[in-house]
């Protein structure tokens, strides 16, 4: 089956009907480091919301984490 072309405008849409919205905003976040409690503060959810996104990525191994 071929891949539909990629839209100039549409990644950010087409991951987040992969990932979901949270985690693409999470990973687009993550271009810095930020804290668990900062990053649960700007998306808006809890810092148990974020740890559970952080580790299903981290499993999936798109992002690494470290304790301060």
């Amino acid at each position: 089956m071929p891949l539909a072309p990629a839209a100039a405008d549409g990644t950010d849409d087409a991951l987040a009907a992969v990932l979901g919205r949270t985690r693409v905003e999470l990973l687009l976040l993550l271009a810095e480091e930020h804290t668990t409690s900062d990053l649960a503060r700007r998306l808006t959810v809890s810092d148990a919301t974020v740890s559970a996104h952080t580790t299903a990525l981290r499993g999936s191994g798109l992002i690494a984490t470290v304790r301060a």
